[in-house]
């Protein structure tokens, strides 16, 4: 876990003492409930925007929060009336637009998303965030050339921002730029080493480039982050039938076909059979 992992799980401690010290101040619920949310805990997180608006009806910030735990919470539609709600108490509030915009991905309204990113951006036409999400919704709409250039945007304005790396390493794969794509997830592991993704998608297209062992430490990576991705077990397996280890290969189709993979339940019995 790197430092600002660290200062992340520390940080609703803290705030703990503060509303330990004084009860009322919505403020602090609010910022509890934001480190809540930015640590994967978006029950606690509820809970506390939720305080915060019986504190302080009016807080559109606490709004645009509590939406997002609402998404978060798989609960979207909630999450839009929140987000609608804190846009009715400050119209000018780019983050509300930005995080309406996710929650009408998350509901299928790519159109609508796109209408909501567009409109933060002209608000805080030097959020980073905003563009990264916009160059979200433009994935989901097929608008691949768009998603670049909001993902180099959000780059230069946020150049520490891992999952932008990842993100247009995956553009730059799909478009034939492998040693591009290669660079890009390698900066995003640089930046934060938990990226999974980024070592999948590295180890993808070593295995295409026949480096066998590259491929092997990546998949390895990823899944000692994740031990239960059956499709990075299920492509270790066959990067180990390349190198001729085939009891190996046939573990790891057993392991991807127990964790529900049927690519791995078929390259099993396939494999057995000759």
């Amino acid at each position: 876990m790197n430092f600002r992992q660290n200062r992340l799980e520390e940080a609703p401690q803290d705030y703990s003492k503060a509303i330990a010290l004084k009860p009322d101040s919505s403020g602090a619920y609010l910022n509890r409930g934001t480190a809540f949310l930015q640590t994967g805990r978006p029950v606690e997180a509820w809970n506390d925007f939720n305080r915060a608006l019986q504190l302080s009806p009016w807080n559109a910030e606490a709004y645009v929060n509590r939406g997002l735990a609402y998404s978060r919470l798989g609960k979207p539609q909630d999450g839009l009336s929140d987000l609608d709600k804190a846009i009715e108490l400050s119209p000018r509030l780019a983050q509300a637009y930005m995080n309406r915009g996710i929650v009408n991905t998350q509901l299928g309204r790519g159109r609508d998303a796109l209408a909501d990113m567009d409109s933060a951006a002209r608000l805080e036409p030097e959020n980073g965030a905003i563009y990264y999400n916009r160059a979200n919704v433009h994935i989901i709409l097929g608008r691949h050339q768009d998603a670049l250039q909001d993902y180099n945007k959000a780059i230069g304005y946020n150049p520490d921002l891992a999952d932008a790396y990842v993100n247009r390493g995956g553009i730059y794969m799909v478009s034939g730029r492998l040693q591009e794509a290669i660079a890009e997830f390698g900066k995003a592991i640089s930046l934060n080493p938990a990226q999974e993704n980024a070592y999948i998608n590295r180890a993808n297209i070593y295995a295409a480039q026949s480096r066998t062992q590259d491929a092997l430490n990546d998949y390895d990576k990823a899944l000692t982050l994740n031990p239960r991705n059956s499709q990075a077990i299920l492509n270790r397996g066959f990067v180990l039938l390349a190198q001729n280890r085939k009891k190996e290969a046939m573990d790891s189709f057993q392991r991807s076909c127990d964790l529900g993979n049927r690519k791995g339940c078929e390259n099993l019995r396939g494999k057995a059979a000759n």
